[in-house]
């Protein structure tokens, strides 16, 4: 069985919505990024696990301030994008594959730039809680339990719902 995780990385992960960690002040190192992603990953894991029992591989999209209005990557997706690599892999029995959501799950070639604001006062995500509602919606849609996977149980969503008829 697989299983797809859409995860609010700045919700989820303590002091990355200001960027500074805890309230010592400073600014958030690539430690400290890589710390608090693992620990995220391995309970997200764990959760899916003891809900999911025989869940084989699970996919987490991990949707943030990613890049600016330029399409220059923030300091914490640089310290994600190197330290992605190493989480990925088996984890308490389950294939877990972390990735940052980028792009929409329906269209996954169109890489979104400004997903944080960096000109306004103070930085604003707006566009990340509209992709990831956005995508759970499309997700429960279409019956996907990986990006891009049809659920072999799921019915394949119906085409024209919603259409006006003449």
């Amino acid at each position: 069985m697989h299983g797809l995780a859409l995860v609010d990385y700045d919700n989820m992960c303590e002091a990355c919505a200001t960027g500074r960690r805890g309230r010592t002040g400073r600014r958030r190192t690539r430690a400290d990024v890589e710390r608090d992603t693992a620990g995220l990953v391995d309970v997200i894991t764990r959760r899916f696990n003891t809900a999911f029992p025989g869940l084989r591989e699970l996919d987490v999209r991990l949707y943030g301030g990613w890049t600016d209005e330029c399409g220059v990557p923030s300091p914490v997706a640089c310290f994600l994008l190197q330290a992605l690599p190493a989480l990925r892999g088996r984890r308490h029995g389950v294939i877990v594959r972390p990735a940052l959501a980028t792009a929409m799950v329906q269209c996954p070639d169109l890489h979104l730039r400004g997903t944080v604001r960096l000109r306004a006062k103070p930085k604003r995500q707006k566009m990340v809680d509209g992709m990831l509602g956005c995508d759970a919606i499309f997700v429960a849609a279409e019956g996907l339990t990986r990006a891009g996977f049809r659920s072999p149980r799921a019915p394949p969503a119906e085409r024209g719902r919603g259409r006006r008829r003449r």
